[in-house]
């Protein structure tokens, strides 16, 4: 477990760079478990419904008292336009039920925006029981009329599987519908579902069409993407100049995660020199806009003085904002800043708080340390069974450490009765990874260990690999 390897980052794989393919307000589950639906339509709000809020937007100059008048003399925008104020509480109190009802007349003058809206309700719940059947039903009357949002939200059932039979078959041509009318969610949907080949085989060239079709519409989202593609290679040659552009253009609009990508371009020099300055510019913008990445990049950089003078207290105080919000490698290093006191005074029970929340988060180096706290009961009870837990995850997940630890503990421990097999097998996977301490404690077991499993040549071989890495207990063995 080395903190200097943290600092070595490398660039994000394909599948997490692109968790957010459908959307920089979609959490990272979306992909696999998508709620698209319920962030763009209704709490953000799309494109298309942004667009007629801003035709409308003189109705917040109107008299409640007179909108009310006009929509009850027939007036169908004035309907829609009484029936938004309720729905976002716009001068008026917020009344979904009274909201439903004008939408209701203004739907019975065949109105599509207002029967898709009705369709919203009926999905959502709101007022009325949630019922995807009634909200299919009036999607597809609205469909009738090209209503983008109902085309998008028709598709969006059927690969859900709600309120239809699921097919993915059905659901592309519905966003196929949408996109030819230009429907941002369509198009950042179908380009998802053909980057991650989500219910078909992948197609990263039609992904990337869906993507060009959004950025020429000056989509954030589809910019963004276009930056990741040129970033990885992803259907188009890697460069990280055209990259960089995209990126630009996305943060431009406030999109965090471009932000996080120009900051590791700018930190690592990716096709421009290297500026640790700008880097931790581009990290600090992520991180105010709520960026979990770019907040654990302003805590690094503050820790080591990269781009930005070193100040372990803002480092602390970034690295458990990003704690706070389950950020892994952030709670590591926190629960390490209480360890050894940087910036704090040290303290135990903080520092296996925050370690345990970041071993269950997935950070290996945490499991690994958390196994050590088990073993020596720092801010936790010694728990041999817990200390074999975790240790043996971080070995699972290749900790080289973990792995000669685990070997030790079968072979010459407290924890457990001697189980040579099991160290023998643990000790190895360190071996595999070239680890010192493994190298000398299986070769001790083949020298030393129980008749059954030795085998002298082998083991002086594994010593002497100790040595060469100036592994003193193997120095001292070749000495005498």
């Amino acid at each position: 477990m080395n903190l200097s390897t943290l600092n070595n980052i490398q660039r994000i794989s394909t599948v997490m760079a692109i968790a957010v393919a459908i959307g920089s307000l979609i959490p990272t589950v979306a992909l696999a478990n998508p709620t698209l639906k319920s962030y763009q339509n209704w709490i953000v709000g799309n494109q298309q419904e942004e667009d007629f809020r801003q035709q409308e937007s003189t109705h917040e100059t109107v008299d409640i008292e007179e909108l009310k008048t006009k929509a009850a003399s027939g007036d169908v925008q004035a309907q829609i336009a009484l029936a938004d104020r309720l729905e976002l509480g716009d001068g008026v109190e917020q009344d979904f039920e009274t909201a439903l009802e004008w939408f209701r007349k203004a739907a019975a003058q065949n109105n599509a925006f207002a029967q898709y809206k009705i369709g919203d309700y009926y999905y959502f719940g709101h007022s009325v029981d949630q019922d995807y059947e009634e909200a299919m039903k009036w999607y597809l009357e609205a469909s009738e009329q090209d209503e983008p949002n109902a085309l998008y939200s028709i598709g969006f059932l059927y690969e859900m599987g709600q309120g239809a039979r699921k097919s993915t078959r059905r659901a592309l041509r519905w966003y196929k519908k949408a996109a030819q009318l230009n429907d941002l969610n369509a198009i950042q949907r179908l380009g998802a579902i053909y980057k991650l080949g989500i219910g078909v085989e992948a197609n990263l060239e039609m992904a990337l069409e869906y993507f060009e079709q959004g950025f020429e519409l000056g989509d954030s989202e589809c910019t963004y993407q276009m930056g990741l593609a040129h970033y990885f290679g992803e259907g188009v040659i890697e460069d990280d100049t055209v990259a960089r552009e995209y990126f630009e253009m996305a943060a431009e609009d406030d999109h965090a995660l471009a932000y996080f990508y120009l900051g590791l371009i700018f930190r690592e020099g990716y096709g421009t020199q290297a500026n640790p300055k700008r880097a931790f510019e581009k990290f600090e913008k992520g991180a105010e806009l709520g960026d979990t990445d770019c907040m654990y990049e302003v805590a690094l950089a503050h820790y080591l003085g990269s781009g930005v003078s070193e100040n372990d207290i803002k480092a602390r105080e970034w690295f458990q904002k990003a704690a706070l919000e389950n950020h892994a490698t952030a709670q590591y290093y926190l629960a390490y800043i209480y360890m050894e006191g940087h910036g704090v005074l040290a303290n135990e029970d903080k520092a296996a708080y925050w370690m345990l929340q970041s071993a269950q988060n997935g950070d290996t180096d945490a499991q690994a340390y958390a196994g050590l706290f088990y073993i020596n009961g720092d801010g936790v009870a010694r728990d041999g069974r817990q200390a074999i837990k975790w240790l043996s995850i971080a070995a699972e997940n290749g900790d080289p450490w973990a792995q000669s630890t685990m070997g030790w503990i079968y072979s010459d421990s407290e924890l457990v009765w001697p189980n040579f097999e099991e160290s023998i097998k643990w000790f190895q996977m360190g071996v595999d990874q070239g680890d010192a301490q493994s190298q000398y404690g299986l070769g001790m077991i083949y020298m030393e260990g129980p008749a059954k499993f030795r085998n002298a040549k082998l083991g002086l071989e594994l010593v002497e690999l100790a040595a060469e890495q100036d592994h003193e207990e193997a120095l001292e063995v070749l000495v005498h």
